[in-house]
């Protein structure tokens, strides 16, 4: 059952992830790069959704780094994704 939840809330981000790029397509790509920036920094980044997945793989590769380093290393990752999408389309 925690399974099927699972995969469930992964498609419906998905979905909402895919919708949202729609609609960034309507609007001028230096609007489009702003939104998405702001919010994935206010998905990804402050609310957290991935983050502490994103954060243990990091600890495993990097333990020498502190945790401020490796929050970092997020944002960094979650700001170049956010480029990635606007620039997609």
């Amino acid at each position: 059952m925690a399974k099927q939840k699972k995969q469930l809330t992964n498609i419906i981000e998905y979905g909402l992830f895919r919708a949202l790029i729609l609609l960034l397509k309507l609007i001028p790509y230096a609007w489009s790069r702003k939104l998405l920036l702001g919010l994935f920094w206010l998905i990804a980044y402050k609310i957290g959704v991935r983050k502490q997945v994103a954060m243990i793989q990091l600890q495993k590769v990097f333990p020498q780094l502190e945790t401020g380093q490796r929050n970092e290393i997020i944002r960094k990752m979650y700001r170049g994704m956010a480029l990635s999408g606007a620039e997609e389309y």
